[in-house]
């Protein structure tokens, strides 16, 4: 579990995310797709600067800005 605090977002997608400023770590949960009322994976996204994280929270979409800027672009691991 992540050692920062995790803010709920409306996504179709996503849980909730987070963001751990010294290690600049992002933390994202998924949603469970096969039953919403189940928390889905975690994952962590490293050196991800702090305005990526900004930027995530006051998008209009969660899920896309993800796919845009932060999968496929900074080094990542499943926690759980």
């Amino acid at each position: 579990m992540p050692q920062t605090r995790m803010i709920p977002v409306e996504s179709s997608n996503v849980a909730e995310i987070g963001y751990a400023y010294v290690k600049r770590d992002l933390y994202v949960r998924y949603l469970n797709q096969q039953d919403l009322n189940q928390p889905g994976k975690l994952y962590v996204y490293h050196k991800v600067p702090r305005s990526v994280f900004d930027n995530l929270k006051r998008t209009d979409s969660v899920g896309e800005y993800l796919n845009d800027y932060v999968k496929d672009v900074y080094q990542y691991e499943l926690l759980g």
